[in-house]
């Protein structure tokens, strides 16, 4: 019986790996040799991590999963919302309120940076819905 494709918990091996599969579960290599084959993709010539990364963007795999803005604020409250609005620089400003995203990436370290900076846990925060 064959084994559904779940990207959230899955092995990659790139070309140049040498014997190492990247795990979508810890975000890390592993020996490929200790990996369950049935959940093993052999990715084609020139991907790239980048490339991967886009993957689990499309699949919501943390920690590159997306996360709508309206979650966000939701999560943060009104005050401290404020409080990020507030010392967000004006570029952070545009591209939180840029119509065609109404999400942000999970992994952005200027997000990551503001959610600490109000004093709270961006772990929870950007947390998959």
């Amino acid at each position: 019986m064959d084994t559904p494709f779940t990207p959230r918990n899955w092995y990659y091996v790139f070309e140049e790996s040498q014997g190492q599969a990247f795990s979508s579960e810890t975000q890390s290599y592993v020996p490929s040799d200790t990996v369950p084959q049935e959940r093993l993709t052999k990715l084609a010539r020139g991907t790239t991590m980048n490339d991967l990364i886009t993957l689990f963007r499309e699949q919501s795999v943390p920690p590159y999963h997306r996360i709508e803005k309206s979650i966000i604020l939701s999560r943060l409250g009104d005050a401290k919302s404020e409080l990020a609005f507030a010392i967000a620089t004006v570029g952070q400003r545009l591209r939180w309120n840029a119509p065609d995203k109404p999400w942000v990436n999970a992994d952005d370290p200027e997000m990551k940076a503001i959610i600490i900076a109000i004093g709270e846990d961006p772990t929870t925060v950007l947390a998959p819905a």
